[in-house]
């Protein structure tokens, strides 16, 4: 996505840590924490992923339970309701920051995810009205290290989309599946 900033580093894979950290928390083999992994039937591929996760769960002691809904169901609880722990869904292809705002914003049409954070708000605000790219390539890396700090919105990964076209066929823009674009593409002869 353009103008993403790495924060790997914020959250190092330490298994041995998460596995102490989890029994400072009062968390053993007797008390594992457990969690719900909510996944909509429309496409197979989620609940493998699902299923990925939660073997890296087990490995620290943590148990992830995987539910599986009809998609109106998953839309319910999720989208509607927010009553879930975690859900994998095709919800991380961006084409910059803005895309995923209309969630940001509570009460909303688009408030998918429930965030309640007015700093938040603003931060996207901001980001609309500035002019000058770098401002709002600043803004957005701003915006995604506090997602990140306040583990409001999580993509662990992203679902693969390819398209594949002719040699012949030219200055067409890939955006992962988010747009298609195609006032600039032309054939070749």
């Amino acid at each position: 996505m353009p103008d993403a900033i790495d924060l790997n580093e914020m959250y190092p894979y330490q298994p041995e840590e998460a596995k102490r950290l989890l029994t400072e928390l009062g968390y053993d083999a007797k008390h594992p924490l457990q969690f719900t992994i909510l996944v909509s039937n429309q496409d197979a591929t989620m609940a493998d992923i699902a299923a990925l996760i939660k073997n890296q769960m087990a490995k620290i002691g943590v148990e992830a339970k995987i539910t599986v809904l009809d998609d109106t169901a998953w839309v319910d609880r999720v989208l509607v309701k927010h009553d879930f722990e975690m859900q994998v869904a095709s919800f991380a292809n961006l084409v910059d920051i803005n895309q995923r705002s209309v969630s940001f914003f509570k009460g909303r049409q688009s408030d998918y995810m429930g965030i309640d954070d007015p700093q938040l708000e603003d931060m996207v605000h901001q980001w609309r009205r500035a002019l000058e790219p770098e401002k709002r390539k600043a803004i957005s890396a701003d915006m995604q290290r506090r997602l990140a700090d306040q583990l409001e919105w999580v993509n662990l990964t992203t679902y693969p989309y390819f398209e594949a076209y002719r040699q012949t066929v030219k200055d067409f823009p890939f955006y992962n599946q988010a747009y298609q674009f195609f006032d600039t593409t032309w054939l070749q002869k």
